[in-house]
């Protein structure tokens, strides 16, 4: 006799979910035929080959799931709109592949366009109906963010005001020609997954580094570091540095 505990299905990665869509979320081995697999993935799929890889990019930009190392993970957000958004057909696999599936036999000639279009103005007519009938949930409120104008410290370029704006944490001069800003949609910061704040802007500019704490690698570790941000020497720009000591 051996016990044995069950596992929960393995996380999705991008090209696991692109073979969903695919095939419709039908279940496949990877040793059946091609004839069989063809027969799968005639009509019934998500999307197109030119569309699915730009939809998982929607849905990581909106915030509906998240990359963690190479697999794909739904977030809150993206459970809390399965659970509370009323037109339940619109998650449903078997539904969007028979949508698919009509439009595939629409251009084989073996169905009716009429008869296509009556069914998508039915169903939009009753899903509107539903969705006003439902009661209103927030499953995200976002906060508009403005700028404050609060001032951070001084301009290591010319000795301004560094003020909280709304793209960035820029200097006072900017219309006298300085260059110094902080973008707050910082590429380099944002490939370890972090925004600037306040709190290191204003340590940037009184220590000339910061540290940072929660920095994410390229292989989701968790890592911390110190940041500087120096003006490059061929140009007017900055960029940030990176040291692990003191």
């Amino acid at each position: 006799i051996t016990a044995h505990v069950t596992k929960p299905p393995k996380h999705h990665t991008e090209r696991t979910l692109l073979r969903v869509m695919e095939t419709c979320g039908k279940s496949y081995k990877e040793d059946e035929s091609e004839e069989l697999m063809g027969s799968i993935l005639t009509g019934f799929s998500i999307g197109t080959p030119a569309t699915r890889a730009d939809t998982i990019k929607k849905l990581k930009d909106v915030g509906y799931i998240s990359a963690e190392s190479k697999h794909l993970l739904c977030s809150e957000l993206g459970k809390r709109l399965v659970e509370t958004f009323p037109v339940q057909n619109l998650f449903d696999l078997e539904f969007t592949g028979r949508l698919e599936k009509a439009l595939s036999d629409i251009q084989k000639g073996k169905a009716s366009k009429k008869e296509f279009l009556n069914l998508v103005f039915h169903f939009t007519d009753e899903s509107v109906e539903m969705i006003k009938d439902g009661e209103g949930i927030i499953i995200n409120e976002v906060v508009s963010k403005r700028a404050t104008n609060e001032v951070l410290g001084t301009c290591p370029a010319c000795g301004g005001s560094i003020t909280d704006g709304y793209k960035g944490f820029g200097c006072s001069n900017w219309k006298k020609g300085c260059r110094f800003v902080v973008w707050k949609n910082d590429k380099f910061l944002a490939t370890m997954r972090k925004k600037p704040t306040k709190t290191m802007v204003k340590e940037l500019l009184k220590n000339k580094k910061a540290y940072v704490k929660g920095l994410t690698s390229r292989n989701g570790k968790k890592f911390d570091a110190y940041l500087s941000y120096e003006k490059n020497t061929k140009n007017d720009y900055y960029s940030w540095k990176m040291d692990f000591l003191k």
